[in-house]
This record gives structure tokens, C-alpha cells and sequence, in this order.
């Protein structure tokens, strides 16, 4: 079978959706050089980037869990819009502030705005592709995202060179190009509810505080996510600090990692669709904790490929079965709120790790940070397992 032919079938709302995603993030720049801008541009010290990301977490995790619920009520699609067009205005002030109190406020809107698009776009991936298919419907969302980020990175290192700002600008206009089309599209209109008729009988009426395997695998994400986020906070200032690369070595290596995301991630998950929930989230989690921790080896631009490409594929992995997991324990009229939950976990994950790793690199250096990496894989790994060792395979719970 042809994973890519599989996905002409697709309908036109996710065509659509993808066009949005590809378009936006192929202007993706200002966040994963947040840090160098801060501490570079306008000069402020260590502790205000991680400040600003930190907030931009908590931000993250409030228009998360807001926009989740608002896709049950009023439909993903006006928040897909809504998102776009209040994070492209907010890009475009970002260059024109200087002070910590004038950072913190935007960072923080910014997040709320742009994070907002995550748990809309999630639903709708989920309406829209049956239970067999989801991981590589996700998989294809992803892919159009990583498809532009393989762009966005690597001009925002070369823009990063010339003058800071510009990475904000260029972004802005990218969500205002991606709100423009949705705008135009039958996407911003879409508001049906959707129906989860393969969430166990005994999950239905369950809240969110009582469903044991849901607070287990938000658990895995948020662990699996601070070993994550490490890549646009930790990893710059490790590669220019303390191995003495150039800034463009950054965008060079998350052009690896996006590339080898176009490049395999939906033939991957097309092949793997069938795996039980345990072993494919086993396996991303021991896999991205094992390619972070393979840093503290690192020595030059070889080794350093080969620790992007084992988290790569961890996260290749994991992505798409996290988000497969969640969702089939979504009740029915709930699918926002439980994606919410997805993105708000991933929003905490944004706002822990960056912060957590800026202080252990600080305070005990890389060669203590990337074990410590490893080591949360590990333990998320057991996490997801435990979880979810009695959950069917998609290909079972069908049949």
C-alpha cells in the first residue's frame, strides 16, 4: 500500500487545513530564536529568556484549554481564524517593545493567540479521519507543518545574522496569509459537533479527574514534552556557547529534523497504524530521551546530526500515537476539550522545560542536562506503557 496515494482520499477541509498550517509555519522563526533575540538583540541576560518562555507557556496553556472548549461550543473553525489574525497582529508589535513588563504582557497574548490553533486543528483532523486512519491524518497535519519548517528555520537563521527583527515581521505576515485563507475557505465555517462512537461505554461518563489512562498519558506528554522544547531554548545556546557554533548552525539542524519529518514520518506512521498504543509510545518516549542524551557526546556537526535524527524519529513516533490515544478516550461533544487538554499539557511541557533546562545548563552545565534528558524518556516510557498495556491496537478495536 501507498501511504501517499492514501492520502488523495483525504477530504477537502483537511486539504485546506494543511494549506493553512504550511503557510504559517513556513514563516515559523520568531519562537525558536526567542531566546538568541532576547539575550543578543536587545541584551538582556540568560534569566529574561527564560522568563519570556516561561511565560509564553503559561500563555500557551491558557489559549489551549480556552480554545478547547470553544471548539465544542462555537466550532474549530472561527477559532482557527481567530488565531491566526490576533497572532499576525501581535508579531508584527512584538520588535517595537524593549521592556520586561511590554515583553512578558505580548509574549504571554501572543502564545494565548497562536496556541490557540492547536486544539482547532486537532479536532478537526479527528472528525475527519476514521479511528484506522488517524495517526496518519495527523501524521499529514504534521507534515504540512514541518514541510514549512523546514523553510522558516533556516531563512530566520540567516535573517537572525542581519537584523532580529525581521524574524517577527515575517512571521506576522505568514499568520495573516493563513487567516486570509481560511477566512476565504468553507473551513472557518465549520462547526458540527462530532461524534467518538468508538470511546468505550465505561469511558463515556468518566470526568477527566477519574479516567486513570488519560491522566497517565497526559503525564507521558508533559515529561516527553519538556525533554522536547529543549530544542528551541537549551540547544541554541549549547551549540553557540559551549561547542562554539555559528547561530545558522541552529536552523541548519531543525532543517534535519523537518526534513526527515517530510520525508518518512507518514510512510512511518501508515506502516505503523496498526501498533498497540504501549509499544508505539514506548518507543518514541526511549527514543527522544536517547537522541537528546546523545548530546553530551556530541563533538561536531556528524554527531550532532545523528542525536537530531534518533530524537526525530522518537518524536515521529510519539506525536502522532499521543494524540491518537487521547483522542479515542474522548466522549462524544468532548473532542475539543479533551485536544485542549493535549495542547494545554504540551503548553506546561513549553513552559517547564525550556525554564528547567535553561537552569540546570546554567547551574551544572550540558554534561548534566542531556543524561537528565534521557532519563525523563525512560521514565515517560514506563509511564505510557503501563498505561496503556491493555488498550486494543486500532486494527483490533475495529475489528
Amino acid at each position: 500500500m501507498n501511504p501517499w496515494r492514501d492520502m488523495r482520499g483525504l477530504p477537502r477541509d483537511l486539504w485546506i487545513l494543511a494549506a493553512a498550517i504550511l503557510v504559517n509555519r513556513i514563516g515559523s522563526m520568531a519562537v525558536p530564536f526567542l531566546s538568541l533575540y532576547l539575550t543578543r538583540h536587545l541584551g538582556h541576560d540568560v534569566g529574561v529568556a527564560g522568563l519570556m518562555l516561561a511565560t509564553y507557556g503559561a500563555g500557551a496553556l491558557c489559549g489551549a484549554t480556552i480554545a478547547g472548549r470553544l471548539c465544542d461550543r462555537i466550532g474549530p473553525g472561527r477559532i482557527l481564524f481567530g488565531s491566526m489574525l490576533g497572532s499576525g497582529l501581535l508579531l508584527l508589535v512584538y520588535p517595537l517593545l524593549r521592556s520586561v513588563p511590554a515583553l512578558a504582557v505580548v509574549t504571554f497574548a501572543l502564545a494565548a493567540t497562536a496556541e490557540a490553533f492547536r486544539p482547532a486543528s486537532l479536532v478537526v483532523v479527528t472528525a475527519l479521519a476514521p479511528r484506522e486512519r488517524r495517526k496518519p491524518a495527523y501524521a499529514f497535519a504534521r507534515l504540512a507543518g514541518n514541510l514549512g519548517m523546514s523553510i522558516g528555520p533556516p531563512v530566520g537563521g540567516l535573517l537572525s545574522e542581519l537584523w532580529y527583527p525581521s524574524l517577527f515581521i515575517v512571521e506576522g505576515m505568514t499568520s495573516l496569509l493563513a487567516a486570509l485563507l481560511i477566512f476565504a475557505s468553507p473551513l472557518r465555517q465549520r462547526s458540527q459537533g462530532l461524534q467518538m462512537e468508538d470511546v468505550p461505554p465505561s469511558v463515556a461518563k468518566l470526568a477527566v479527574a477519574r479516567d486513570p489512562v488519560l491522566l497517565a498519558l497526559l503525564l507521558g506528554v508533559l515529561l516527553t514534552g519538556m525533554i522536547f522544547f529543549q530544542f528551541d531554548s537549551t540547544l541554541p545556546l549549547y551549540l553557540v556557547r559551549h561547542l562554539d557554533m555559528p547561530g545558522y548552525s541552529f536552523g541548519a539542524l531543525i532543517t534535519v529534523n523537518t526534513l526527515l519529518i517530510v520525508v518518512v514520518e507518514l510512510p512511518l506512521n501508515s506502516a505503523t497504524a496498526h501498533w498497540r498504543h504501549a509499544w508505539a509510545l514506548g518507543l518514541g518516549a526511549i527514543l527522544l530521551g536517547g537522541g537528546f542524551g546523545a548530546l553530551a557526546l556530541a563533538e561536531g556537526p556528524f554527531s550532532l546530526v545523528m542525536s537530531v535524527t534518533l530524537w526525530t524519529f522518537g518524536e515521529m513516533i510519539l506525536t502522532p500515537a499521543a494524540t491518537a490515544a487521547i483522542a479515542e478516550r474522548a466522549p462524544e461533544g468532548r473532542v475539543g476539550e479533551y485536544m485542549g487538554l493535549h495542547s494545554t499539557t504540551t503548553g506546561l511541557a513549553f513552559m517547564l522545560g525550556p525554564s528547567a533546562g535553561l537552569l540546570v545548563l546554567n547551574r551544572f552545565g550540558p554534561g548534566v542536562l542531556w543524561p537528565c534528558a534521557l532519563a525523563v524518556g525512560v521514565v515517560a516510557a514506563l509511564i505510557f506503557g503501563t498505561a496503556t498495556a491493555r488498550l486494543p491496537s486500532p486494527k483490533a478495536a475495529e475489528g
